[in-house]
């Protein structure tokens, strides 16, 4: 599923504001799928069943009016409903609206609303802020929203969670609270650090996905709402039944939208999500109404899956193949002194797809003890056919490793870049020359770095316009896919895959990055990096630079079959995550296709 940035979906909104007959029709409309996403959750049995009734926590934006009218929903449905009014201004028919539909406005002081939040509440509806907001959440919403963590009350966000930046995912950071509350029963300040952001349970948004809900674990489990103006809310005939839908809005702002989010470069970039593990809170959202013989609220369906299941599909030996056909991998990780990054890698390429893999370095003897199927090979030069090479984990970075990367950067197979390569690549320039040149003549090069090695081959390049993983993942791993002619692999749980290859469709450029989210955070575990070094290495022997994604996502699979035990989740190592890889191969062949 394509992904939107703020602006985006700024500019799709206003097509609808500007064609409403009536004021807050499009806002109605999202307040509708808002109350039927809290009726969703609500039938779930209560953990504690004493506790009844819904907590709306409302800030002065669109969001605090959706929170308020879908309210009015809930409590014309028969539910209790609260609200807390966390700003001075508030969106006044929504507020009316609430009133009249018997809401209930708490004024209390946040002492008191602490203890309401810990005994009396089954649901928060988080309508703090929009997508124009930034920054931490203020202190008086982060006590209730601490509290409301702290009581393990679900929490629905509306669009994206408050505190999590729309565009980069990027989670605004708790901090110590500063005010003083005339209550002994608050704990010690000194011991407490208040949220700077929401962890939603679930995010409902609108007509498509942001950013956020890829980059950002704190969007919890994401629904889409397919929202719009119907007949009787459209002026006039501004416009028809489709081009009322924000969904069909939002691609339009989309395709017409040709800035840059890489700072190096003027073409656009179309970025596309998958969310490898679906979140699954147990919420059944088939319960949710149609609206106009369409579903309300769905789960999203990734853009990814279907050509990653394909590739699965055909991984299969055809009749007349053998072990080179396949695509010969070359293996350039280890050293005497790293010997279980070389078995790590190995063991990643070996179990990634049947063709042949070769092991180059002094430690062959103990990694084909490790994996007998493995040829092995002194040097580069050594081996035999190879479709593809990986270099770099655990390889160090003496004057044999440097001769080793620079003759790799002289050939015509696909490169995977890693770990202690990268490290020579920052250090070098006449190497990155040479990489740059590799891109330049249609060579396939992959760098898969973390963001410590990021920032370190960033730095060595003296390019200050690159942006921090920390700070812009996406438009970090597209500044750098452009400067070094490379696609970038950007690792974490949200995983960032910049190709800076062009699609010329028309006469527009179109440059792709895909997210990738696993879903779990089971990757993280010293020598994961290197087994997905082997197994993306395998896949770019095979089929080139399209199965960078596959690779990744399998990756991702495997390291959530790893940590699955028959009663629930436990850590898993790195090589328990290779041994994994089969199975989750086979899993994301028939992969249902929900982001």
């Amino acid at each position: 599923m394509f992904l939107f940035t703020a602006d985006q979906v700024r500019k799709a909104e206003q097509a609808l504001l500007d064609a409403e007959a009536y004021e807050d029709a499009l806002m109605q409309e999202a307040a509708h799928a808002v109350a039927e996403a809290a009726k969703v959750m609500l039938q779930k049995p209560a953990a504690e069943p004493e506790r009844t009734r819904v907590l709306l926590l409302v800030g002065n934006g669109g969001n605090g009016g959706d929170a308020l009218y879908a309210g009015a929903e809930l409590c014309d449905a028969g539910m209790a409903v609260d609200a807390v009014l966390l700003s001075g201004q508030v969106h006044e028919l929504a507020l009316d609206a609430f009133i009249e539909a018997g809401g209930r406005i708490l004024t209390a002081d946040v002492p008191e609303l602490l203890f309401r939040i810990s005994w009396y509440y089954r649901l928060v509806i988080d309508g703090i802020v929009g997508l124009g907001s930034k920054g931490a959440l203020r202190e008086d919403a982060a006590w209730l929203v601490r509290e409301t963590l702290l009581s393990g009350i679900p929490i629905l966000s509306i669009d994206v969670p408050s505190g999590v930046d729309p565009d980069t995912g990027v989670e605004s950071r708790g901090y110590s609270p500063q005010k003083e509350y005339d209550d002994e029963l608050l704990p010690d300040r000194s011991l407490i650090r208040l949220p700077g952001h929401v962890d939603a349970t679930v995010t409902v948004t609108f007509g498509g996905l942001r950013r956020a809900h890829l980059l950002s674990a704190s969007c919890g489990e994401v629904v889409v709402a397919e929202i719009g103006l119907g007949d009787d809310a459209r002026r006039g005939s501004a416009l028809d039944a489709d081009s009322g839908l924000l969904s069909t809005q939002l691609f339009r702002a989309l395709f017409d939208d040709q800035g840059t989010d890489s700072g190096l470069d003027s073409e656009a970039w179309r970025v596309s999500g998958l969310q490898v593990v679906p979140a699954d809170n147990g919420y059944d959202w088939s319960m949710a109404k149609k609206v106009d013989g369409r579903t309300l609220l769905t789960q999203p369906k990734s853009l990814e899956w279907d050509p990653i299941a394909a590739s699965v599909t055909w991984l299969e030996p055809r009749p007349l193949d053998d072990k080179y056909s396949g695509g010969v991998v070359g293996i350039c990780a280890g050293s005497d002194k790293y010997l279980g990054a070389g078995i790590l890698c190995t063991s990643g390429a070996v179990r990634g797809t049947s063709a042949m893999v070769r092991y180059i370095g002094t430690s062959g003897h103990d990694v084909v003890r490790a994996l007998p199927e493995v040829v092995a090979h002194l040097t580069v030069e050594d081996a035999g056919r190879v479709q593809g090479w990986v270099v770099g984990p655990g390889r160090g970075t003496d004057a044999a490793a440097v001769r080793e990367l620079e003759w790799l950067l002289g050939r015509p197979e696909p490169l995977l870049i890693d770990a202690d390569a990268l490290t020579i690549l920052s250090e070098r320039e006449d190497l990155r020359e040479q990489l740059i040149s590799r891109g330049q003549q249609g060579r396939i090069s992959v760098l898969t770095p973390h963001a410590g090695e990021f920032r370190r081959l960033a730095k060595g390049m003296g390019l200050t316009e690159i942006p921090d993983p920390a700070d812009g993942p996406v438009a970090g791993a597209a500044a750098m896919a452009v400067a070094l002619q490379s696609i970038v692999l950007l690792k974490g749980r949200a995983t960032v895959i910049a190709n800076p290859h062009p699609e010329v469709q028309g006469i527009q450029i179109n440059r792709y990055i895909t997210i990738i989210n696993a879903g779990t955070s089971w990757a993280a575990t010293p020598g994961s990096g290197d087994v997905l070094s082997g197994l993306l290495g395998a896949w770019l022997a095979r089929d080139g630079a399209p199965a960078v994604t596959t690779a990744a996502a399998i990756h991702a699979r495997a390291a959530e079959v790893a940590a699955r035990t028959p009663d629930g989740y436990a850590p898993a190592s790195a090589l328990q995550i290779a041994d994994a890889i089969g199975r989750a191969t086979a899993i994301c062949g028939k992969q249902g296709g929900t982001m």
